[in-house]
């Protein structure tokens, strides 16, 4: 039903769009962008950003699209007592 392609390639594109997948998404930086029906520009060359946080911003796009409720995660994942860091140091 559908498709996001973090990272787009010539031969992704072709092969979801082949598939017929009815909702593509991608990022709008290549040629490749043509065979989705959903693009996202992002200027990931700029490096404004952590890779993961576009990925993320993807899918944000995604969500929002099909209706559903984005819960953003928080860091950090891990969180230890000052105790128990006190003991480990």
């Amino acid at each position: 039903d559908a498709s996001i392609n973090l990272f787009s390639t010539t031969y992704n594109a072709l092969l979801v769009w082949k598939a017929k997948i009815p909702y593509r998404l991608a990022p709008a930086t290549k040629l490749a962008q043509i065979f989705y029906n959903k693009r996202i520009k992002q200027k990931r060359s700029q490096s404004a950003k952590p890779e993961y946080e576009y990925n993320l911003d993807l899918i944000r796009a995604f969500l929002t699209d099909q209706g559903i409720k984005i819960v953003e995660p928080r860091a950090p994942y891990f969180s230890f007592s000052l105790d128990a860091l006190a003991k480990q140091k």
